[in-house]
């Protein structure tokens, strides 16, 4: 279908834009103005991406967001695990 398509198009910009962003917390306005898109959009996108790789893949809080800097509701990517030696 080609809504998926254009969702699946979403979903990976918004991925790309919270990576660009780590560690700094970002709301979903900032998102949403960033990419030039709706606040609803963003909101789906976030969804879809916790349906597609577990709830683990996002952080969110009530922080500063590094874009307009307003404490509000905000979400980014945690940090990257750190490899561990074994054995």
């Amino acid at each position: 279908m080609p809504h998926d398509e254009v969702s699946a198009d979403r979903l990976d910009r918004v991925v790309v834009f919270l990576d660009s962003t780590r560690p700094h917390w970002a709301c979903r306005a900032c998102i949403a103005s960033t990419m030039d898109v709706t606040v609803r959009e963003v909101k789906i996108a976030l969804l879809r991406l916790t349906h597609r790789c577990g709830r683990g893949v996002l952080e969110s809080a009530c922080e500063t967001c590094v874009g307009c800097g307003m404490e509000t509701a905000v979400v980014r990517l945690p940090q990257p695990r750190r490899l561990q030696r074994v054995a």
